[in-house]
């Protein structure tokens, strides 16, 4: 749709989908009627109904002013308002001119014709699901359809556990993810379980890796967000040091606060993209860093000999590598924060903590290519084709929750793209002379998101031994 200029209506996106409608219509109003008055609020109500139970809308809202002038100052003037821990961002709505509206269509033909676009999308995808099972079932150890039955559940060493893998009662509010989503609520949301789930795995495994060592290592938490990862694991692991790298500030602000409020004192904070990082750290973590920033962020390691901790998610944007960009677009592969308090609405650099260290660029950085592996590239006939449609069939239907079902063949085409993704990457690795892993996640069975990668440099010795951290593995 064509945008036709400042309005009276005003687009409003990130909005918290664990709050109600209500609240979310409330915040709204209060917050935005010193810009003027307002004539309606409506925030989108849900259309997916097999979603996530704690979702109550789409995350987004219209606000219709009487004046042009009450639109443009609320576009204006509420750059930096946070609900919930998220940047809310304000936009003016695009319209479309009256001269390109099309004639109404019934709500009956409106659904035969939605009905019948999804039934040629689903056997169209069908086709391509065998097709890839095909090529994935050709592929020779550690792939193949069988390659699922060789991954490591943490769901056993979980139950061997004496004593709580994080003590979650003592943890503070600021540090622990299902509070912070909840803003204090006392019902904890299987979203806030989960989140809980994701740190826990990480935690295991690292207790694991660095055993019973008085050294100080440095571990670095690539794309941090606002530290739902890494603020949990510094007050589990106290004597260690922690870096939080993001390329967006605002989030690190929030992990500042955050920390600051539970007073750690072995976390600090970096500004930048982690193929520019030149500081050397010993363990570096990942938490659903997407697309190709998983890739960089493995890389990364490899070229400091460092050990590396990930759990990818969004194999879907790895198209955007195949075109020379990055994991948020298709061509750019910066993401200035300087730059990008030009561009945008909502990041103001005046408002970052002084703790903030931006990073400087890396003048010649690493660039990924797909697939990551010579195992891979050598087995695949077109090899950036067929990763390509890999990475994307990899996107559909990785969540149980799918109306397809697990038995869907829908289903299980996806489920082996996105492990075989995973495969390429830990061989990657492996051919640079890593000793690797994959691994799933406590409760994988309840997650989409279940994937964990572990690899360790065998040169070096002051952590534990590679037989010693899957000394239970069966």
């Amino acid at each position: 749709m064509e945008e036709v200029g400042p309005g009276k209506r005003v687009y409003v996106c990130n909005l918290p989908r664990e709050c109600t409608v209500d609240e979310v219509e409330r915040w709204l109003q209060t917050n935005l009627s010193e810009c003027g008055e307002i004539k309606e609020i409506k925030v989108v109500k849900r259309n997916r109904p097999e979603g996530s139970q704690c979702q109550n809308h789409e995350g987004q809202a219209h606000v219709v002013f009487e004046t042009l002038q009450a639109a443009e100052k609320a576009v204006t003037s509420s750059k930096n308002m946070i609900l919930k821990e998220r940047i809310i961002r304000f936009r003016y709505a695009k319209v479309q001119p009256l001269k390109n509206l099309k004639k109404e269509i019934p709500a009956k033909d409106r659904m035969l014709k939605t009905e019948a676009r999804q039934r040629n999308r689903h056997r169209r995808m069908e086709r391509e699901a065998e097709d890839i099972i095909e090529i994935i079932s050709r592929l020779p150890e550690p792939g193949g359809c069988s390659a699922e039955k060789r991954t490591i559940s943490l769901d056993a060493w979980a139950q061997m556990e004496v004593n709580p893998i994080i003590n979650w009662e003592k943890m503070p509010v600021s540090c622990d993810p299902c509070d912070i989503l909840q803003s204090g609520s006392q019902e904890k949301t299987l979203r806030g379980e989960r989140k809980r789930w994701q740190v826990e795995s990480f935690a295991l495994l690292l207790d694991r890796l660095l055993g019973s060592s008085k050294k100080s290592f440095r571990i670095v938490d690539i794309g941090c967000g606002t530290g739902n990862l890494a603020l949990p694991l510094a007050v589990r692991f106290p004597l260690h040091e922690f870096t939080a790298l993001d390329m967006k500030p605002q989030a690190l602000n929030i992990l500042n606060r955050r920390s600051h409020e539970a007073g750690l004192t072995n976390i600090k904070t970096k500004l930048g993209m982690v193929e520019d990082m030149q500081d050397g750290f010993d363990v570096c973590l990942a938490l659903h860093a997407c697309g190709n920033a998983t890739d960089y962020a493995m890389m990364k390691a490899v070229q400091m000999r460092a050990a590396y901790l990930v759990s990818p998610c969004c194999v879907g944007k790895l198209k955007f590598s195949l075109t020379g960009g990055s994991s948020f677009h298709m061509s750019k592969c910066r993401y200035s924060a300087t730059e990008q308090a030009h561009q945008s609405d909502y990041i103001n650099l005046e408002s970052l903590s002084e703790s903030i260290k931006e990073i400087s660029m890396e003048s010649d950085p690493q660039v990924v290519t797909h697939p990551r592996s010579a195992w891979m590239t050598d087995q695949l006939t077109e090899p950036v084709q067929q990763f390509q449609a890999m990475a994307k069939m990899g996107d559909y239907f990785h969540s149980k929750d799918s109306k397809h079902g697990e038995a869907s063949n829908l289903w299980n085409a996806a489920s082996l793209c996105k492990l075989h993704i995973e495969i390429d990457r830990n061989q990657a690795a492996k051919e640079a002379g890593y000793m690797v892993e994959l691994i799933k996640t406590i409760h994988c069975d309840q997650m989409a998101k279940k994937d964990l990668l572990m690899g360790v440099p065998p040169e070096r010795s002051d952590w534990s031994s590679w037989d010693s951290i899957f000394r239970t593995a069966v």
